[in-house]
């Protein structure tokens, strides 16, 4: 009756705090006194008896249709999962786990803790599959109408699902626009990198600086930074690739199911109900191709930094609608919408423009006090890109209001467009600035039960619309 989950999760079990004192011991000691190195061996040994223990006395089993969990040496802790509590169940499975046909169980209740209520690591497919069916034998079975699209193929049971070609996973991969963060991490580690670069790969570098960069100290910082800049996208490319290959999506009955990734291929299934608002972000490498990509902001427990779900990384804008209607989700994508008035623009630059006042100052002081005088190059294009940033600011905002679903759209970087039904808004709240007011502008927000999003410079007859329409619904109206 009692199962137990596969022995190799004892090494993946194994955290990294507690490797953490067998690090601070190696960096400390250095060989200081005899045998020292039985110390961090016995660090090792300590976490790998904890890992095996917590492995040994975690036991599962199915008794009439109710999940029984059983973990603990001393203290003791016995879970009863039942059916009726799911929110979302989700399966991954690394490289290895792939190959030993194992995967990760990881199911949410309405307990709401921060983690997930159950998880187990290390099981069969065919024992994950059993559970999962057991788990959703409520669930109602409607196999999705098919559609004629040429993303679409015919799976099991006569559903259809998208899916992504390896030309559309590198397209996706290229224009994520990813690479920034990652560009940022290798330019403030960049003295470290050094140290552990071959001695010879650093003496041409070395050699390459003092040649050009001495004669030219733009031309060489130029070559470094983009030299740089394309590792970062490169890395990021590749990242991005391996999260998305294999992406399939379809619907079946109650559920959206996503699987995808290569080197771990993760499942996620959500529940429509859950689902209360959609997001369609167009990034700048991808709005002038008509590309975007499809979020859906749904009540449940997210990764780390993660806000919402991608349900499809890279599609043409005008295939939206056609997706959601296979998926049988109610929102309704138009494009024409209520934009911001004039005076809204002054106020966009004049933001941006303060902003690269603010960015230009530490610029000017290092230019200055390290004597780099070319560092001055820096600050046209980074006005112009302010003043450019608030004009597109200012053009992507609008919204639009139907019977039942209010449309957002606005730029921060990317452009985002919500579509949200009525029932699903938490709350609107307005606020407005003293430089607001004089020209009859106000900022508005909106909240439903996973996020929130902010619409700035909008006149105020159009967020008393706003709130006229929200009004029906007898929800609360906040005034900042």
């Amino acid at each position: 009756m009692y199962k137990r989950q596969h022995p190799i999760t004892i090494l993946f079990e194994i955290k990294l705090r507690d490797l953490a004192p067998i690090a601070i011991f190696l960096i400390s000691a250095k060989g200081k006194f005899p045998f020292w190195y039985l110390v961090p061996i016995g660090f090792f040994a300590l976490a790998v008896i904890s890992t095996f223990v917590s492995w040994y006395y975690k036991t599962y089993w199915v008794e009439n249709n109710i999940l029984h969990i059983k973990q603990g040496m001393f203290t003791k802790k016995e879970s009863y999962l039942n059916k009726d509590r799911v929110q979302t169940i989700n399966t991954s499975s690394n490289i290895l786990y792939q190959i030993l046909g194992l995967t990760k169980l990881k199911i949410e209740t309405a307990g709401g803790a921060d983690e997930a209520e159950v998880q187990l690591v290390g099981i069969t497919r065919e024992e994950a599959a059993s559970l999962i069916a057991m788990l959703n034998t409520n669930s109602d079975v409607k196999d999705a109408p098919e559609l004629e699209v040429t993303t679409i193929e015919k799976k099991e049971h006569n559903t259809v699902a998208y899916t992504l070609t390896w030309k559309e996973i590198l397209l996706a991969s290229i224009t994520s626009g990813k690479f920034g963060l990652l560009f940022s991490i290798l330019f403030i580690l960049a003295d470290k990198i050094r140290e552990i670069m071959p001695n010879d790969i650093v003496k041409k570098i070395e050699h390459y600086v003092e040649t050009y960069v001495s004669e030219s100290d733009i031309a060489g910082w130029v070559y470094m930074l983009v030299a740089l800049f394309l590792l970062s996208w490169i890395v990021s490319t590749i990242q991005y690739a391996l999260q998305h290959a294999n992406f399939t999506i379809s619907r079946k009955g109650n559920e959206i199911r996503i699987s995808q990734g290569l080197l771990e291929r993760k499942e996620l299934v959500l529940k429509t109900h859950r689902i209360h608002g959609i997001k369609i972000k167009e990034g700048i490498l991808r709005k002038p191709f008509g590309y975007c990509s499809v979020h859906v902001e749904a009540i449940q427990k997210f990764e780390e930094g993660q806000t919402d779900v991608t349900i499809h990384p890279l599609m043409k804008k005008k295939k939206v609608l056609e997706m959601l209607q296979y998926l049988q989700m109610p929102y309704d994508i138009k494009n024409d919408m209520t934009g911001l008035p004039k005076t809204a623009m002054r106020r966009h630059m004049l933001d941006n423009f303060v902003f690269a006042c603010i960015v230009a100052v530490p610029i000017i002081g290092a230019s200055i006090y390290f004597h780099k005088h070319f560092l001055f190059a820096l600050l046209l294009p980074l006005f112009i890109v302010s003043i450019w940033l608030g004009y597109a600011q200012y053009k992507a905002g609008g919204y639009r209001i139907d019977d039942d679903q209010l449309t957002m759209s606005y730029r921060r970087i990317a452009k985002h467009t919500v579509f949200v039904k009525r029932r699903h808004i938490q709350s609107l709240k307005k606020s407005q600035s003293y430089f607001q007011k004089k020209d009859a502008l106000c900022t508005y927000h909106f909240h439903n039960a996973s996020a929130g999003h902010t619409l700035e410079h909008v006149r105020m007859e159009d967020a008393e619309k706003m709130q006229d329409w929200y009004k029906k619904s007898n929800k609360k109206i906040t005034l900042m």
